[in-house]
């Protein structure tokens, strides 16, 4: 256990030799890990213990340049701020070969951490693990996860997973806005988190009973995709998955300018509070031109998993009038958004890429899907809005445009046009569908507002 502060660089490491080549050294690729790592904390056969603990009054400590392997924690923190830089986390040498820890890193108590930074040389491989990174925050300090690679070996290219979640999200967060950033500080500098081939999900939160969870900013992130962007790398999971037991509380959560595709479940579950969706790519690569669809839904809010005696709990917004706040959200197999009792506000958004009215990236299903059965007249959703600005392109579906079951919906100055099985059939789709299939109880048609809502059901 270290109990004071102190700067452990692994870096500073050389072979003993005349030449200096063969030192260690730190990487210096913007996409990829080329760090010679000379130091490996080795547990295995240890029968547990952590790798490095740092206790309170550990402020600003540094560990950089380890390879840390084979531990219950590689690296775990109680209540202190440390700063973990360019190290292998889970891994051998190699960065290519799994060599578990329980968890990967695990932070406690009160105290700030920071993992990365938007500088190359400081990227962490956190990948071969159980868990990748395990934040249990009690206080208000921040908590910073950037430009590392999670689930992935140290190319970037292929999965060295993390058998559960590559971010696990626990505990009480209770700071001010965006104490706790997974990925980039800014959209500027765009050192995001690759967070992807976990076997779980990527993200998961997971706050327990009575708990509360808040201003976590989920930003710039590769979540499902390999580091170049293109290539599918998806978590076996969902891309951000929210597990979050019904009694408690999240609130504040901003998921922005992330690109979430090809994973295994829906790109994004969140089934608490509030939350902003927004500036996303879900199921394209990072041109927006490639189909890499996650295995489900685009993003699903399913609010009928929170207090039904309390249904104003859910309250999303998705996409924006500005046009660096529109999600695209293109090419997911069970569809583009789903919500289930949950009250939502959907604008600015497109289903397609604006330059490429395609069916390469259709999405295999209705776009938006919204089923709110429950009697509760507080229930409402907005799709598009008054400002000709705030209406969603909704195009090139192999489904229907939109579907509503119960509820109370106001569609407003969006473009609907080309929805149907195939491309041989385009238009057979319904741009507005109010009925019922038959995956759903038979239920009286809703009556939304259609104020200035375009339904072309055929080519413009």
């Amino acid at each position: 256990m270290v109990a004071d502060a102190v700067v452990i660089d692994g870096y500073t490491q050389g072979t003993g030799t005349v030449t200096t080549s063969d030192d260690a050294s730190v990487n210096t690729l913007a996409a990829g890990d080329d760090a010679v790592l000379l130091i490996e904390l080795n547990g295995v056969g240890a029968s547990g213990g952590n790798g490095m603990q740092f206790s309170a009054g550990t402020d600003d400590s540094i560990v950089r340049g380890l390879i840390i392997n084979g531990f219950a924690t590689g690296i775990r923190r109680d209540g202190s701020n440390a700063r973990v830089l360019g190290n292998f986390i889970g891994s051998d040498s190699t960065g290519q070969v799994a060599i578990p820890n329980g968890a990967g890193i695990s932070s406690s108590g009160n105290g700030g951490h920071q993992i990365g930074t938007a500088a190359d040389a400081d990227r962490n491989i956190i990948s071969g693990n159980g868990n990748g990174v395990i934040p249990i925050n009690r206080g208000l300090d921040p908590i910073l996860v950037q430009n590392n690679y999670i689930g992935l070996n140290r190319s970037g290219t292929s999965a060295l997973p993390n058998s559960g979640s590559g971010i696990f999200l626990t505990g009480v967060f209770a700071g001010a806005s965006g104490n706790i950033v997974i990925g980039a500080t800014s959209t500027v500098n765009g050192k995001g988190t690759v967070i992807s081939g976990n076997t779980g999900n990527g993200i998961t939160f997971n706050v327990g009973s009575g708990s509360f969870m808040g201003n976590v900013n989920i930003q710039a992130n590769l979540i499902g995709m390999a580091a170049d962007g293109v290539a599918a790398l998806g978590n076996g999971g969902g891309g951000i998955e929210d597990i979050t037991d019904p009694a408690s509380t999240n609130s504040g959560v901003i998921i922005l300018h992330n690109l979430i595709s090809a994973n295994g479940l829906d790109g994004i579950t969140y089934a608490s509070d509030s939350a902003f969706v927004l500036g996303n790519q879900i199921g394209s690569d990072i041109t927006g031109q490639l189909d890499r669809g996650n295995a489900a839904v685009g993003i699903q809010i399913p609010g009928d998993r929170r207090d039904p005696t309390d249904l104003t709990k859910t309250q999303i917004t998705i996409g924006s009038s500005s046009s660096t706040a529109m999600n695209q959200i293109s090419a997911n197999k069970l569809g583009g958004i789903v919500l289930r009792n949950a009250n939502a506000v959907i604008e600015g958004n497109l289903n397609r890429h604006p330059n490429r009215p395609s069916y390469a990236s259709r999405q295999r299903q209705r776009w938006i899907l919204i089923y709110n059965v429950l009697a509760d007249p507080t229930l409402a959703v907005t799709v598009g809005g008054l400002s000709p600005t705030s209406g969603n392109v909704i195009a090139f579906n192999a489904a229907d445009g939109v579907r509503v079951v119960a509820s109370t919906v106001a569609l407003q100055h969006n473009s609907i046009f080309s929805n149907g099985p195939d491309e041989s059939t385009i238009g057979e789709g319904l741009g507005i569908n109010l009925g019922n299939g038959p995956e759903l109880p038979r239920m009286t048609p809703a009556t939304p507002t259609l104020a200035r809502t375009a339904c072309k059901i055929s080519p413009p």
